[in-house]
């Protein structure tokens, strides 16, 4: 009885995200989101809740990065490399340069293309579990630099 009350709980857990990511896509005028799908299956995976936050963060872009702030003099740009792009979930996950070595050792390559961005953050071109790892690196060494 137990475990079907946790499956039920899942599923709609399940039904709930797709129905938020779908109506976030729609709204979004991100890039992210206009081409992610609105795939949930990294929560039916042996992962911790703090994997799969650092999964959702990226996918949604909620990471904190500079991308995300608001303000009329905030600074929106990367502060890391000099590529002068806008620090958001798609520029760490594929482009900044500060990340290149972890990005090989857990995505595969030092820099990501677009389409290959993509890929990541939908988990077809890595498995959720290093996406999450990657995610939560790079943050720890952001933090480090800021302090």
């Amino acid at each position: 009885m137990e475990n079907i009350t946790k499956w039920k709980i899942l599923e709609n857990y399940k039904t709930n995200q797709n129905i938020e990511f779908l109506e976030r896509k729609q709204q979004s005028n991100q890039r992210i989101f206009k081409h992610l799908s609105h795939r949930v299956d990294y929560l039916n995976l042996k992962m911790s809740a703090i994997e799969v936050m650092f999964i959702m963060k990226a996918r949604f872009d909620l990471l904190g990065l500079n991308g995300n702030r608001f303000g009329e003099n905030v600074e929106k740009k990367c502060s890391f490399c000099s590529s002068n792009l806008i620090e958001d979930s798609f520029h760490l996950v594929g482009k900044c340069s500060k990340y290149r070595d972890l990005r090989m050792e857990l995505l595969g390559k030092r820099e990501l293309n677009e389409q290959e961005i993509t890929d990541v953050l939908d988990g077809k071109k890595c498995s959720w579990k290093s996406l999450s790892q990657f995610i939560k690196k790079s943050l720890d060494i952001r933090k480090s630099l800021i302090g």
